[in-house]
């Protein structure tokens, strides 16, 4: 098997974390998700008292912790420290968290390098807002999935109702295009398409469909032609 590196980059709530999960399934290589580190560090940042916009706190901080991504068998875990914080970074303050902390230039800087790190181990499909310009840009594949912002709540509404959350549509609605905002106006590797990226706008679009579309598009890139 390759190590294919795969980058699917695209706005909050574009289907990026679950069509990345599919297609490392299918293609056989790990699930990178990126997002969960940012979301991760927002968190955990907060819990600790730490203003999310004082870099030297956070650069303090950030030199000693550890992430790690496990399956249990049933569902992917993500690890701060060896505690599991899987529920915790799954909600619309924790989104609003991850924006803030991934403007620090030096919370970006120590998570490229645990990405890159990641990436060149075993391969893997990365998602995120920069993994083809910033953190891969000689990745294999360039995916930059998009969808209307009404569309990216609706489905973020109907997951977080379908765990048994209590969620308001509009304030997901207003989280979404506070980071839309916010990611694609920073000025460390705001949110920005590849220009060799494939653009996917999956509004409108059943998953499969779109799972199909990646994966063509990954056996033609790949370098024997096949997977």
């Amino acid at each position: 098997m390759e190590k294919l590196i795969i980058a699917i980059d695209g706005p909050a709530g574009a289907g990026k974390s679950t069509i990345s999960k599919m297609i490392a399934e299918k293609v056989g290589i790990p699930y990178i998700n990126t997002g969960a580190m940012y979301r991760a560090v927002g968190v955990m940042a907060q819990e600790n008292k730490i203003d999310l916009k004082d870099e030297k706190s956070l650069e303090k901080f950030i030199n000693n912790i550890k992430i790690d991504f496990i399956w249990d068998g049933k569902k992917d875990k993500i690890l701060f420290n060896n505690i599991d914080i899987t529920e915790k970074i799954f909600t619309p303050e924790a989104g609003k968290a991850a924006s803030d902390v991934s403007t620090v230039p030096i919370v970006r800087k120590n998570m490229v390098k645990l990405q890159q790190d990641l990436g060149k181990r075993n391969g893997g499909v990365l998602e995120g807002r920069d993994i083809g310009t910033v953190v891969f840009p000689d990745a294999d594949v360039k995916i930059f999935l998009s969808a209307s912002a009404k569309e990216r709540a609706t489905r973020r509404y109907n997951e977080m109702k379908s765990k048994g959350q209590t969620v308001d549509y509009n304030q997901i609605l207003e989280g979404i295009k506070y980071r839309d905002q916010q990611d694609s106006s920073r000025k460390t590797a705001p949110l920005k398409k590849a220009e060799d990226a494939i653009e996917i706008d999956t509004t409108g679009i059943g998953i499969n469909e779109v799972l199909d579309k990646i994966y063509n598009i990954v056996v033609k890139k790949s370098k024997k032609g096949k997977i």
